[in-house]
């Protein structure tokens, strides 16, 4: 009775993750600016976005946009760091890359 009842409570915990779980996702969509969203194309609308430098430094806090898209023209700094969560178990990181970086 017992087998029965653990593999039906493993079973739903996989369903529902095929069902209802999503993953972040960050696409870039022009030089300096990216779409944070679900794999499901779903804006990650009022996930916190936070810029950090290399040692860790918070140099940007604030929320994703409906629809998604964030333009980091302002943090041009070789090693900056985006991280995207949407407080919850949903998070995602982007690193700038150095061919943004100004000349």
């Amino acid at each position: 009775m017992n087998k029965k009842i653990n593999f039906f409570i493993i079973f739903f915990i996989m369903l529902s993750n095929l069902v209802f779980g999503h993953n972040p996702e960050v696409i870039k969509i022009e030089k300096t600016k990216i779409k944070v969203q679900f794999d499901t194309g779903e804006p990650m609308f009022g996930a916190r976005l936070i810029i950090e430098s290399k040692d860790g430094k918070k140099i940007y806090t604030g929320f994703v946009k409906e629809n998604g898209i964030f333009d980091y023209k302002d943090y041009l700094e070789n090693g900056y760091k985006i991280i995207v969560n949407d407080g919850g178990d949903h998070s995602i990181e982007f690193i700038i890359p150095k061919e943004s970086s100004k000349e």
